[in-house]
């Protein structure tokens, strides 16, 4: 019999040392202790979430819990998890059909109590755990029809919450509320201004209910979604940090990038990886928004379907991940069960088998990377440890991807599409065009300031040290354009020259065409002997600098030419970043002992869009002396018969002035003439002495 006790003491024993294990992980320290972290410090313990989708979020007017095909949950689907390597969890609930749709709301104790058990499972596995409403459609959406609609449906979020809260008010601190999912007007997934601050009504709404109800609940972590968890430019300017005296919000957004490989609808099943460079921008962005003021950034959801493709999409998740780890952003897979590649399989796990044998390599990878990307030391500041100068060219992660660039022309480089294949940057920000081998006439690309976190940043540093001397008078644009600059390295015969002609834009200053645009006599031309050519574009002295914001910068487009059309050479420059000095500022030293002159133009340049009036600069750039006419063009005889002319007009229109420049004096209705003059048609040219660009 005392044997018998014995045994029954030990029993117990355990029963209460494991009861205290698993009170402890879903009750946790107090207060003070639990919530000590900042967001940001809180959110970086997670390495990576799963999704239990498809299961708690089906409403009893779809079926319940079982209607979308998957097994009613059970603990040992979180104790699977937790083994896999995952140490969070999001659990999706949808609570429509569950609560009245009348005053006071009330949630149905049995539905509640159920939800609390499958919380309680995986808090027990100490798994950060995410709790949300999630497919409300049906009553939380934001196209009202009305004010006192709106009022209504914040009314009865605020009281769903205020249950939900008081339910789990004294849970520790890895019990994180989420507010909604991808709350949105329908099916609109774009949004409207009135859209976006209808959500951040809502997500306020969240805040204060949770808050008001006390305990844990007054410093718990806290997540809200941009309009429909969206990443889009215009959706995060539109999205307002709710009012937290803990600051304790965290931002949620799910992007599914890149949307071809990753959607159902699509049959892409290869990965390119510089298709996330779309994400690699929202990080940006969201960095920008909310990173750098204290507001960690979750991906709720994120995932690739299955089409018969594992090797492709564990590509993909390394990308992902290490590209989110960057930036601090934690994600969570989201797993809808589905494993029977019927179109839409972003199943992990075997939930009635607790295996993710099925995708195990994919499942591996996503965890792997995570646990690397946790390790990262990941800087959070906006404006240090970037280039002194407005503009950093810094394109070592090819941000600015998005950004029109073309290369054209009889070469080797017509057609082949992407011309920022050809760009790169040292460490000092330099701009690098290089085409090896490849030769063609022209690459012309886009950078535009809003596609890179560095230039952004950088701009925002000299709005920062500048602060209370932001008028533009007195100053001037200037960078350094050069080709040949690692000597030796050419090797054609000639024709060493690359030409160079663009427009830079600043921020409510305006935008200033330099080169053939800007009417000078032509390009700004590097060339072997005279390498080092400096742009100065004098600014106008009635505009102010504009405010550095999360897609402000210096913007430029860039227009290299080989020296010579049509000729297949390679083009192989550099350009510096660019500067903005005051106007008496000298020329750096290495241009002092070149051969070339300056050319003094006046241009009427293009404002930005905000401004209404375009300013009128003087530009001044380095470029070699015109020289006299080499090539004589004498169309008085119309020595050209077999000269083919668009727009059918005839040769007399050409007229060759006593300078022997050609001149063209009528163009009747037509928009272009296009005229081309051979030598082997006319004396004049043949005798002449040769052409030489300029």
């Amino acid at each position: 019999m005392r044997t018998r006790k014995r045994v029954i003491s030990i029993l117990l024993t355990i029963v209460l040392l494991t009861g205290a294990f698993i009170s402890a992980n879903i009750f946790g320290a107090s207060a003070d202790a639990q919530f000590g972290k900042s967001a940001t410090e809180f959110i970086r313990q997670i390495n990576i979430g799963w999704n239990l989708g498809n299961s708690l979020d089906v409403s009893a007017s779809w079926g319940g819990e079982t209607g979308w095909g998957n097994p009613v949950v059970t603990e040992a689907v979180f104790t699977s998890v937790k083994n896999k390597g995952f140490n969070a969890v999001r659990i999706p609930v949808t609570w429509y059909g569950s609560f009245s749709q009348t005053s006071p709301y009330t949630v149905n104790a049995s539905y509640m109590a159920r939800v609390k058990q499958v919380v309680d499972w995986a808090m027990s596995k100490d798994l950060f755990v995410i709790l949300n409403t999630h497919h409300e459609g049906d009553w939380l959406y934001v196209d009202y029809a009305n004010a006192q609609e709106e009022d209504t449906t914040n009314a009865k979020f605020a009281a769903l919450w205020t249950q939900i809260a008081n339910t789990f008010k004294n849970y520790s601190e890895k019990l994180i509320f989420e507010g909604m999912n991808e709350t949105r007007a329908g099916e609109n997934w774009t949004g409207n201004s009135q859209y976006y601050q209808s959500i951040n009504r809502l997500n306020q709404t969240f805040v204060d209910a949770v808050r008001e109800t006390g305990g844990n609940n007054a410093k718990r972590y806290l997540v809200v979604p941009t309009y429909a968890a969206l990443g889009t430019k215009a959706v995060v300017d539109g999205t307002v940090i709710p009012d937290d005296p803990q600051k304790h919000v965290i931002m949620s957004i799910h992007p599914y990038h890149p949307g071809e490989f990753c959607a159902s609808a699509s049959s892409v099943s290869v990965y390119n990886d510089t298709a996330l460079n779309e994400l690699r921008t929202f990080c940006v962005n969201l960095k920008s928004a909310f990173i750098s003021k204290g507001v960690p950034v979750i991906f709720g959801e994120m995932g690739a379907v299955f089409k018969n493709n594992n090797d492709e999409r564990v590509k993909w998740a390394q990308h992902y991940i290490d590209l989110t780890s960057d930036f601090g952003i934690r994600c969570f897979y989201w797993d809808n069960g589905i494993l029977d590649s019927t179109g839409d399989d972003f199943g992990l796990m075997n939930r009635t088998t607790y295996s993710w044998d099925m995708h195990n390599t994919l499942t591996t990878a996503l965890i792997n990377a995570a646990n690397a990307g946790k390790a990262k030391t990941v800087n959070d500041d906006v404006t240090t440890d970037y280039s002194d100068m407005p503009l950093s060219w810094r394109l070592d992660d090819q941000t600015y991807a998005y950004c029109w660039g073309l290369t054209y022309g009889y070469g080797d480089l017509n057609g082949n599409g992407v011309a920022l294949q050809y760009f790169s940057s040292d460490s000092s920000d330099n701009l690098i065009v290089d085409t090896g081998t490849a030769g063609g006439n022209m690459i012309q690309q886009q950078f535009w300031a809003d596609q890179s976190m560095h230039a952004q940043f950088s701009y925002a540093k000299f709005i920062s040290e500048n602060a209370g001397n932001l008028s533009s008078a007195g100053k001037k644009l200037r960078f350094t354009f050069r080709s040949n600059f690692d000597e030796g390295e050419w090797t054609y015969a000639d024709g060493n020259q690359v030409l160079l002609k663009g427009r830079i834009i600043i921020p409510g200053v305006g935008s200033f065409d330099f080169g053939a645009d800007a009417g000078q006599e032509g390009c700004i031309m590097a060339t072997a002997d005279n390498p080092v050519q400096v742009v100065e574009i004098p600014l106008p002295a009635d505009k102010t600098f504009g405010a550095a914001t999360a897609y402000s910068g210096i913007s430029a487009e860039f227009l290299f030419i080989a020296g010579s059309w049509g000729q297949n050479r390679p083009i192989k420059a550099m350009v510096s970043p660019i500067e903005i000095v005051s106007v008496d500022e000298p020329l750096p030293e290495e241009t002092t002992t070149t051969t070339t002159t300056t050319t003094t133009t006046t241009t009427t340049t293009t404002a930005p869009p905000e401004e209404t009036e375009a300013p009128t600069t003087t530009t001044t750039t380095t470029a070699p002396p015109v020289p006299s006419s080499n090539m004589i063009y004498d169309a008085d005889s119309a020595a050209l018969p077999s000269v083919s002319l668009s727009g059918a007009l005839s040769l007399v229109d050409q007229k060759s002035p006593s300078g022997k420049a050609l001149k063209v004096l009528r163009t009747s209705e037509y928009n272009n003439i296009g005229l081309t003059f051979n030598g082997d048609f006319s004396e004049q040219a043949q005798n002449s002495t040769g052409l030489k660009v300029w």
